[in-house]
């Protein structure tokens, strides 16, 4: 993973960890980070989609 993506995961993790039920779009407004971003990060096994939220993988 790129210092880039390293850096948008991290932010997108943080909010998950603490709102696990915080909808894609929802984590999109509070990192700046685009939702299809976050989408390939859970394409790629880093988090779980779940009915529009999204949950960290352990």
């Amino acid at each position: 993973m790129c210092k880039s993506c390293e850096d948008g995961y991290i932010k997108v993790r943080s909010i998950v960890e603490k709102y696990p039920d915080t909808m894609v779009i929802d984590i999109s407004r509070q990192t700046g980070i685009s939702t299809s971003k976050i989408l390939a990060f859970a394409r790629n096994g880093f988090f779980i989609l779940k009915e529009g939220t999204i949950e960290g993988m352990e």
